[in-house]
């Protein structure tokens, strides 16, 4: 568990330095760009930003997780399916 974390914050020091903006602005970036599905978040960053495509599904999900949805994680398949609006079904 101490590698995930070490990489994750060696991903997001990488990320800020990348963009000049910390994990908060590029979230907020995020959230004042109309978008809401995750494949447009994720091409907004990477034509915005210049983000790779991993580095930019990152920052989606940890903004999402930041608004209260859940982070789809890979223990649970449907997790990817079933999220924002469709949480509840």
């Amino acid at each position: 568990m101490a590698d995930e974390a070490k990489a994750m914050a060696t991903m997001i020091a990488n990320i800020e330095k990348q963009t000049g903006k910390t994990l908060r602005q590029l979230g907020d970036a995020l959230a004042k760009s109309g978008l809401s599905k995750h494949g447009e978040l994720r091409s907004f960053l990477m034509e915005e930003f210049g983000l790779g495509h991993g580095q930019a599904n990152t920052v989606v999900h940890l903004a999402k997780g930041a608004q209260g949805a859940a982070a789809p994680t890979d223990d649970d398949p449907l997790a990817l399916i079933y999220v924002d609006k469709k949480t509840d079904l």
